[in-house]
């Protein structure tokens, strides 16, 4: 069924978005709409419902002003036009600046370092090195999900700026420094690379296992700003570059 539409698909579990390209906004929701119809056809035929509510449409484009003359629709439901959607837990705004999801990534990582943190004071509570290990293992992770899709918010000096705060605050809760510690001391002292290296580093991880699994693609989506705009195909691909033994001969495990 998903090869069969006109459009660049993916699937996980029960969770499927399709990608579509086109000149304009019209020749966009037209090859859409095919694939929805199709998609309801086939769902009819097999006895299996697919919801309209669930469903969620996003326009990725520069363009400060567009319009959608025609609506798409599965069956006589309109599917509804956002701004930003979320799939598999990745936040996709239309610009795609990565600003969403990096505050809702700060967000859920500053909950959990909050929660931890009442466990641990100046004379009492978890050691240092337990309150390191949390944060390694737990909140650092929250961070860093899915870092390979969106790295190219580590050039952005905002965006890094915001992730780093939780990384600071966790790096004064662990020590219970002075609040007018340098954050590269306290790194420094911890042993924890900067937020951005950090991520980068789990980035270029993920692209070699997807390389060995052969599941890395070359293609890019970059619209019309073309060879100016870096995806994340690209940055992941400099960082094989940068590092020379992600590209030495390598086994397979099976």
């Amino acid at each position: 069924l998903i090869n069969s539409t006109p459009a660049d698909s993916e699937g996980f579990a029960d969770d499927v978005n399709l990608l579509i390209r086109g000149i304009d906004i019209d020749t966009i929701i037209n090859i859409g709409q095919q694939c929805l119809d199709k998609i309801r056809e086939w769902g009819l035929k097999t006895g299996l419902n697919f919801s309209p509510t669930k469903t969620e449409a996003i326009l990725f484009t520069w363009k400060k002003k567009w319009e959608i003359k025609t609506s798409l629709k599965l069956g006589d439901n309109e599917i509804k036009m956002c701004q930003q959607v979320k799939y598999l837990g990745v936040i996709l705004d239309s610009k795609m600046s990565w600003r969403p999801h990096c505050q809702d990534r700060v967000r859920k990582a500053t909950i959990a370092l909050m929660q931890c943190r009442r466990a641990i004071g100046k004379s009492w509570g978890l050691k240092p090195r337990q309150a390191l290990w949390i944060f390694t293992a737990i909140i650092r992770p929250i961070l860093a999900y899915a870092a390979v899709i969106w790295i190219n918010a580590t050039n952005s000096r905002t965006l890094v700026a915001m992730l780093q705060k939780v990384q600071r605050l966790a790096c004064i809760t662990i020590t219970s420094a002075f609040p007018s510690t340098p954050t590269a001391a306290l790194e420094t002292l911890l042993q924890i690379p900067p937020i951005d290296v950090f991520l980068k580093g789990e980035a270029y991880m993920a692209t070699y296992r997807l390389e060995r699994g052969d599941m890395w693609t070359t293609r890019r989506y970059v619209g019309g700003r073309g060879r100016k705009f870096k995806s994340h195909v690209d940055m992941n691909n400099e960082g094989k570059i940068k590092i020379p033994i992600l590209n030495m001969p390598k086994d397979s495990c099976t």
